[in-house]
């Protein structure tokens, strides 16, 4: 059985770690080899029907590489008002809901709809989240509306028990089913609809459960989304192309760190994952593994069941999966699956390592040397083929994988609007919470999310920067709390974790540059 259907086969973010760049392509040579790319997959859409076909649409696979091709096509630029775009989703939504990567591949290419323009959505202080789903609620046609609800029923409706999806009319439960349909329920999510956390919590417990038991020791290395809350990950799209920055002036430059016991890195073992639990391990299933479950994070932390009993499995889960693709790191082939699946693993690849905040697993910048390779395989008509014998290493599918890997599509989870019933309160999106006070001061509450057991204190210009005067306390697992009074007035500060970490208030997006490339969050007027 292939860990991919046979229909398929969608900013960034900077972990500074050691080592030596990898000689990148120049952003012309991308741009170039999007742009043919872009014009190869327009080439193959039928003028009639608007429908994307290739070799699987024959076999089962009724709508899949339609809904690959309106993706990778929106991730690639393709005006969302573009006939083309309209004429693929008029023939897309018509199609029954009858395979899980059909179905969610098509929750990724909706989402794509309504997605902000880049530039737009950086300049934005709202989150991204906030961003599509106000645009999906003004602008989602009725259609849209009910498709998407649907799809939200289908996918939950057939997650198995394990926590896990098959195709669902036949085979095993496997995590390349499970990667597409959590991605599609965390974008509809996003967009508004309504997912009950209990899947995100069966996928994660599924996940843990099949990952490797053991592995050999790696030499360790941070792993953001492993070792802070995901709400507490900054959004960096907008500082991509920026240098490591120096020592900022009141304190160590705000880095990805990691946990550390007695004054050392946790430890990790390369621990992967299969197509099927139980499976010898795979790199594109590795990726897949770790992609799934920072999801169920975003998705269950601040609930103290997942707090308390899941929250540190998967944070080690995840350090051990990052491990595994450090310890195994290729970029030309998918290890354990060599030679095939070759685009299907860069593209689950470039969603391990934005999901995770990585741009190096154990240092190597996997972005870069992907795309040298992806580059070398484009062909004179503009389509991407490996020259393998994987099913999507050539044709539509791979072009679209190819292309994916190139836009770094996947979308980052940070700074998610928590809606429902959680276990505490969201921070305001302004901030920390502040009240007048009778005799001109101010009373400030300041709230912090991170992993649980640490050390956050808060400094500023109202205590003179001092990084351990004011400290806040763990009210709830992760969740850090304090209430001071300070003088009126405007006022910079910043966390400082552990005593070495300085980072800016997530939760603030008033801010002002602090000297040093980086910025101090704002208080007051």
């Amino acid at each position: 059985m292939h860990e991919v259907p046979k229909s398929l086969i969608c900013v960034c973010l900077l972990g500074a770690l050691a080592g030596a760049p990898a000689m990148a392509a120049g952003p012309d040579a991308v741009n170039g080899a999007v742009e043919k790319a872009k014009n190869n997959l327009l080439s193959r859409q039928d003028p009639k029907e608007g429908a994307f076909r290739d070799h699987w649409a024959g076999e089962g696979y009724r709508s899949g590489e339609t809904a690959l091709a309106l993706l990778a096509l929106l991730k690639a630029g393709v005006p969302a008002k573009d006939r083309r775009i309209s004429a693929g989703f008029n023939w897309y939504l018509s199609q029954p809901l009858e395979r899980i990567y059909d179905v969610s591949v098509g929750v990724l290419a909706l989402e794509a709809r309504y997605m902000p323009e880049s530039k737009a959505s950086i300049q934005d202080p709202k989150p991204l989240s906030t961003q599509v789903r106000k645009r999906f609620k003004k602008k989602a046609s009725p259609r849209d509306r009910r498709w998407l609800q649907q799809a939200v029923a289908y996918l939950q409706k057939h997650q198995d028990k394990g926590g896990l999806w098959r195709y669902p009319n036949y085979g095993d439960a496997d995590v390349s089913n499970a990667q597409f349909a959590i991605l599609a329920l965390k974008s509809a999510h996003r967009l508004g609809v309504k997912v009950d956390p209990q899947v995100f919590w069966r996928a994660a417990v599924g996940l843990v459960e099949a990952q490797q038991k053991t592995g050999p020791k790696v030499a360790s290395f941070p792993v953001p989304a492993a070792e802070r809350a995901i709400a507490g990950l900054e959004d960096r799209r907008a500082k991509a192309k920026k240098k490591k920055r120096a020592k900022r002036k009141h304190g160590t430059q705000e880095r990805e760190a990691p946990v550390r016991e007695g004054g050392t890195l946790q430890r990790q073992r390369a621990r992967g994952w299969g197509y099927r639990p139980g499976d010898a391990p795979r790199g594109s299933m590795t990726a897949a593994g770790v992609a799934i479950l920072v999801v169920c994070k975003s998705e269950l932390e601040g609930y103290r069941r997942y707090e308390e009993r899941l929250g540190g499995k998967v944070d080690q889960s995840l350090r051990d999966g990052a491990a595994w693709l450090a310890h195994h790191f290729a970029v030309d082939k998918n290890p354990g699956a060599e030679p095939d699946w070759l685009f299907y693993y860069l593209y689950t690849l470039e969603r391990a390592g934005t999901l995770l905040a990585l741009e190096r697993f154990g240092g190597r910048a996997w972005y870069e040397e992907g795309t040298e390779v992806i580059l070398s395989k484009q062909q004179g008509d503009g389509s991407f083929d490996a020259q393998t014998s994987g099913s999507s290493d050539g044709g539509l599918a791979g072009t679209c994988l190819a292309l994916l890997f190139l836009k770094r599509s996947t979308i980052p989870v940070m700074k998610r609007v928590v809606t429902g019933h959680t276990a505490t309160p969201a921070a305001s999106a302004a901030g920390p919470e502040v009240k007048a006070l009778t005799d001109g001061r101010q009373e400030v509450t300041f709230r912090y999310r991170t992993t649980p057991g640490r050390r956050v204190h808060v400094a500023g210009s109202f205590n003179s920067w001092s990084k351990g005067t004011d400290a806040l306390r763990e009210r709830q697992p992760g969740v850090y709390v304090l209430t001071i009074t300070i003088p009126k007035g405007p006022h910079q500060y910043k966390f400082v974790v552990d005593g070495s970490t300085w980072t800016a208030d997530p939760a603030n997006q008033r801010r002002v540059p602090d000297g040093h490339g980086g910025h101090n969050s704002l208080l007051g007027s």
